[in-house]
């Protein structure tokens, strides 16, 4: 966010494959989130940055490739999502949402490593009505349960986010069974919808049928994203 990126930084230690001690520090970004409904940005999402004991910067891929699944995934994807509240708060914005990234193996296994979420935010002072739970686009074989941690977010006033919707896992399918509160559409859709007729009769009435939902206790938006220069 410019000049008023945030300047925490944490240590964030891993083994690697030869036993070695390796340490990253680890900061946020945040990308501003475009209502399309709104015109205008409705909340900013957190992005993990990370460098090296060097000082050369390592990319999200890489940093997670260090702890892909189990005790090592959760520890390092809560340390960040923690980050990313406590950061988002130096900000004093009482209004906009902070969307945070969580990976569907995250939000299915996550109860299986004991209670985080809630009581993280608890602890922060953050109200949770002010997060958006972001599912990256990955895929994950057990829906079902997928769909029951998503509803442990929503229960807890969480909007609920299904990213990149025109590419890869983020489909039709997947909103219909999730049933978010918030839908980003994809950059290439976004490009599209602008120079390609039939793409923007498409997306007119995928915006009809979420304003159709609108009167609805929680109402369903679409929203693009904005790159910031890494």
């Amino acid at each position: 966010m410019g000049d008023l990126a945030p300047t925490r930084v944490e240590k964030y230690c891993v083994e690697g494959e030869r036993g070695e001690r390796q340490e990253f520090g680890l900061s946020s970004d945040f990308q501003p989130i475009y209502s399309l409904a709104h015109r205008r940005p409705v909340g900013y999402e957190g992005l993990i940055r990370a460098t090296d004991s060097g000082g050369r910067r390592v990319s999200p891929g890489e940093l997670f490739s260090k702890a892909p699944r189990g005790e090592a995934r959760m520890r390092l994807d809560r340390q960040c999502r923690t980050l990313h509240v406590r950061n988002f708060q130096q900000l004093g914005d009482a209004r906009s949402w902070l969307f945070l990234n969580v990976d569907p193996y995250v939000a299915a296994e996550g109860p299986k490593f004991g209670p985080f979420f809630s009581q993280m935010l608890q602890s922060s002072g953050f109200p949770a009505h002010r997060v958006a739970v972001e599912l990256i686009e990955t895929p994950f074989e057990d829906e079902k349960r997928l769909a029951a941690a998503i509803e442990h977010y929503r229960d807890l006033g969480c909007l609920i986010v299904i990213d990149d919707f025109g590419a890869g896992y983020s489909n039709f399918d997947r909103i219909w069974r999730l049933k978010p509160d918030v839908v980003k559409v994809d950059r290439e859709m976004t490009r599209r919808v602008t120079v390609e007729p039939l793409a923007r009769r498409m997306f007119t009435g995928i915006e009809r049928s979420y304003a159709w939902r609108a009167s609805r206790p929680r109402p369903r938006r679409c929203a693009r994203s904005t790159p910031t220069p890494i």
